[in-house]
Order: structure tokens, then sequence, then C-alpha cells
């Protein structure tokens, strides 16, 4: 299968054709994934967001799949994996630190009309093609890819780093202790 290294972050679906499967690899050179990589440094604040892209990476490897079923249409099937090394703060010391996050993506996008249906009403997920799969929709034929990929990335990213475990909470003596 061959691959592609571009990827709007909103997919028109009538241009990916029946049954046939498309894969992508994506880094920071695609301007959404580059977004998201700078999201994802935003905690450390000894440069700029735009100087930590120099020493961080993400990688987006996506299987788009789009099937046609006679009982809920369109729909597009991603497969793939997220992974990123980024810069943050530890939230014991405050000091800047290294983090990374790995995400294995499993998500199919339905027609909006499908919300009300019975069968997906309060579900965040749906049985397809023998596995379960993350539940979204899509409006007016246009999948919000990259609010899937941004979900399913926070969902996964280390909300309290520590850069060491062992490190004594500095803001946690007594103040008669502190260095003044």
């Amino acid at each position: 299968m061959e691959k592609e290294n571009q990827l709007n972050a909103n997919l028109n679906i009538t241009k990916f054709p029946n049954n046939q499967e498309k894969y992508y690899e994506l880094d920071k050179s695609q301007d959404w994934v580059q977004k998201l990589l700078m999201e994802l440094n935003e905690n450390a604040d000894e440069k700029s967001p735009e100087e930590y892209l120099d020493e961080t990476e993400i990688s987006v490897e996506l299987t788009i799949k789009k099937k046609f079923d006679p009982r809920e249409g369109e729909k597009l099937l991603v497969t793939g994996h997220v992974s990123a090394k980024y810069v943050t703060k530890c939230i014991r010391t405050l000091e800047q630190m290294d983090d990374s996050v790995d995400v294995d993506i499993k998500a199919c996008f339905l027609d909006a009309v499908n919300e009300d249906n019975d069968m997906y009403v309060d579900q965040t997920e749906t049985f397809q093609e023998n596995d379960m799969y993350e539940l979204y929709f899509f409006e007016n034929k246009m999948v919000k890819l990259s609010e899937m990929i941004h979900e399913q990335v926070f969902l996964e990213y280390n909300q309290y780093p520590v850069k060491n475990p062992d490190t004594e909470l500095v803001w946690a003596k007594p103040s008669s202790e502190q260095k003044q």
C-alpha cells in the first residue's frame, strides 16, 4: 500500500473511494500535527513553543477506509498510532523534563443522522469489522479528523508528569526550613 504524507485536518468523505484503504505517515511538517505537538509542549516555558519544535517529535500513522452499510450509510474507519516526544514541566520540582505519549487509534465516523438512532444513543464505541472502535459522527460529509486525534492523544496525556518521584518537595517543607 502506497503511503501518503499529507492529510487535511478535516476530510471530505466523498473524496475517499469505497472499500479501499489509504495509508498516511504524518509528522510535524503537517500544520495541524505541528499544532498538536506545540500544544503538548506548552507547559514548558524556558523557550517559545516554536523553539521546542526542533527538539521534539510527533508521528501519526493512519489507515483510512471508507465503507458503505445500508443500515448506517457511509462510514470512515480510521486505525493507526500516534507517538510524540515532547517537553513539559515536572509538577514536583517545576523543572523542565521530557515526556512522551503513545496512542493507538481506532475510530469509526458515522453520518450524524445516526446520532439519534437508538443503537448509538449514549454510546462511545461501536462494533465494526470484528473489533471495537471509538464512535464519532460527521456532518455535511466532513470528518473532523484532527479533533478526534487531539481527543485521543489528550486522553492518554500525562497530566501529572514527575521527573524524579524521589525528589523532596521543596514547597511542602515547613516555612522555617525553606531557603530565604
